[in-house]
């Protein structure tokens, strides 16, 4: 097996145990809220200090997770194997590119600036405003809670 096929594989099931433990955590602060909401009916069942320590549990994992793709991207790991079509396409966008170094390090710039600005927005006090309107979404429009 080759690095990059190795590098691809443990990249996947680094996805995949975020997502399922991002999912158990979301249930896990769900249950918490609904059982604090039986004895008082007016507390809210996602609280800032619940993501706060659902998030501080998962977050090695989650940094672990953008280092991988980040050092993924610099090294150019890219899957080989593709179908007949997608090679086809993927020949004639090659054609276009004039500069692969260059297109690589816009998406690490940009990546890195994605990052500047979740981390402003976090920092400033948007956070809550997004968690926020997310709950009365799942509240008013989708009915949960």
């Amino acid at each position: 097996m080759s690095e990059k096929k190795a590098y691809l594989i443990a990249q996947a099931i680094l996805c995949i145990l975020l997502v399922l433990l991002l999912s158990v955590e979301a249930i896990r602060i769900f249950q918490d809220g609904t059982a604090r909401r039986a004895e008082q009916p007016l507390e809210a069942i996602y609280t800032p200090q619940a993501v706060a320590a659902a998030f501080a549990r998962l977050a090695p994992l989650l940094y672990l997770s953008v280092g991988m793709t980040a050092a993924g991207l610099l090294l150019g790991v890219k899957e080989e194997q593709r179908s007949p079509k997608t090679q086809r396409k993927t020949e004639a966008m090659e054609k276009k590119k004039e500069n692969p170094k260059k297109q690589t390090v816009l998406r690490v710039a940009f990546l890195i600036a994605a990052l500047v600005f979740i981390a402003l927005g976090a920092l400033n006090g948007s956070l809550m405003d997004v968690l926020a309107k997310a709950i009365n979404l799942c509240s008013e429009c989708i009915g949960l809670g």
